[in-house]
């Protein structure tokens, strides 16, 4: 088949089950905004317009002031839009267009010129409520206008028949293939790491919280915090205001191999968000062998039968679970391998 692949930006977890597709002989593009996503000989990356930017009718008119982009001419609407369709309509439809995010689908609502799947990965309903009236409207019209809805937990799926009145099909997240961890003798002091967007809902203050609770017990230790976001200043303030600038490492986003060299020498993974669909990092933090300490949100229940579950938005019972383990290297290195078999 011809499948088409819509996704805001570039997304490890997207790019994986595309080239995939590939791989099994389909024809994939992918359709992103990002100018940054990586062209590879098997996908054809087409570029969408920035949204933001046709507000602005001067942006409008340097884009048409030389050669109107392929397929304006066959777009539907008014100016604005027919801009915002035009990648759509420069290529013949495809078989399947697969849509990443509700919030996606309802940017580009033209998108059912072929059968649509849209994939709901957790933030996109959990941070509904925080979403302006109108645009709640628009990304539950697309929910229940989708021929076909995908959530990685069952948990998600149960969200999308309460907010639209559709069932739709659970397809787990899966990790990548990750070779057997190298020996890992236990760091003194151990190492803690995670892998995060900055982003409140992600609970990076519920982690520095628990954290900081762990060292005033005089738990001693180091943690990596790998990812970036909106809240990297805030959390760089956070770690100096706690006193946790000598433990806390703020790492910023790394190539995926270097956070699978980190998850290989760590010691313990945690994840301390307020709400998820499955996070895919702790999925990769299991595949490498990892133990891993979760808040108890969507669906990872689901995912995380080796490892240890606590209330979310409790620092106290997350600093009491990291404490254990961290003061338990046999049970972490069990919980660890049943963590990888289960993978």
């Amino acid at each position: 088949m011809h499948i088409w692949h819509v996704v805001p930006h570039h997304l490890t977890f997207v790019h994986r089950g595309a080239a995939a597709l590939a791989a099994q002989g389909h024809t994939i593009t992918l359709a992103t905004r990002s100018r940054s996503y990586p062209h590879t000989p098997d996908m054809r990356v087409v570029h969408l317009p920035p949204y933001a930017g046709l507000r602005d009718p001067k942006r409008m008119a340097r884009m048409l002031r030389h050669t109107p982009p392929a397929g304006f001419l066959r777009a539907p609407g008014p100016l604005r839009d027919r801009i915002r369709y035009a990648p759509f309509y420069a290529h013949p439809p495809p078989d399947v267009m697969h849509v990443h995010f509700p919030m996606t689908a309802a940017l580009y609502p033209t998108l059912d010129r072929a059968p649509v799947v849209v994939s709901c990965w957790g933030s996109d309903l959990n941070l509904l409520p925080e979403q302006p009236p109108a645009e709640q409207a628009r990304r539950l019209e697309v929910l229940r206008r989708a021929d076909a809805i995908t959530c990685v937990s069952t948990a998600l799926a149960a969200e999308v028949k309460r907010l639209a009145g559709r069932e739709a099909h659970v397809v787990h997240s899966a990790a990548p293939y990750l070779p057997d961890a190298p020996p890992r003798p236990p760091n003194d002091p151990p190492v803690i790491v995670t892998v995060a967007r900055l982003h409140p809902v992600k609970g990076i203050d519920l982690l520095l919280a628990a954290l900081a609770r762990l060292l005033r017990r005089g738990v001693d230790f180091r943690a990596w915090l790998i990812g970036d976001g909106p809240l990297w200043k805030e959390v760089r303030y956070s770690i100096t205001d706690l006193g946790l600038g000598a433990h806390v490492e703020l790492l910023g986003r790394l190539p995926f191999a270097q956070v699978v060299e980190r998850l290989y020498a760590a010691d313990l993974f945690v994840l301390s968000s307020h709400a998820e669909g499955i996070a895919t990092a702790a999925l990769e933090a299991m595949a490498a062998g990892l133990p891993v300490v979760s808040t108890d949100v969507g669906g990872m229940r689901e995912a995380l039968r080796h490892g240890v579950l606590v209330p979310p938005r409790d620092p106290d019972a997350l600093a009491d679970a990291v404490g254990d383990l961290l003061a338990a290297p046999d049970r972490r290195a069990q919980l660890g391998r049943d963590a990888r078999a289960h993978m």
